[in-house]
This record gives C-alpha cells, sequence and structure tokens, in this order.
C-alpha cells in the first residue's frame, strides 16, 4: 500500500516513530534512514511516491494500478 499524507507534507504522526515490541530502535533511526534514502528534505517523500505510482501505472503486467485507499 502506498500512503501519501493527505496534507501533502511528510510528517504525519504516523510516519514520525517506529514502534515495536521486539526490535529496539535508537530514537534517531528514522531520521538517518531518511537521509540515507536521500528522504529527508521537505517534499522529497511526496516526489519519491509520485515517481514510484507513475512506474507502477506503466507496468502493464500489473493487474492492480491503484493502491490507495
Amino acid at each position: 500500500m502506498i500512503l501519501k499524507p493527505s496534507n501533502g507534507e511528510v510528517g504525519s504522526e504516523k510516519m514520525e516513530s517506529l514502534s515495536d515490541r521486539i526490535l529496539r530502535f535508537r530514537p534517531d533511526t528514522l531520521l538517518e534512514v531518511r537521509k540515507e534514502l536521500n528522504l529527508d528534505k521537505p517534499g522529497r517523500m511526496n516526489e519519491a511516491i509520485d515517481i514510484l505510482e507513475d512506474w507502477v501505472q506503466k507496468q502493464p503486467h500489473f493487474a492492480k494500478k491503484d493502491f490507495r485507499e
């Protein structure tokens, strides 16, 4: 499922923390992963999602092309 914040900004509560009962993450893990993947700049994550959605639409072998809820 591809999720894009409804307000168009990266920073919804769901995307700001990692919680897991088995694994423990350092508080800065999410920020470091975003930096490593060049997703830490404003608007960059939405741009990446748009690119992925465009790529999905161009795949003739995908039976389902709309993954929005």
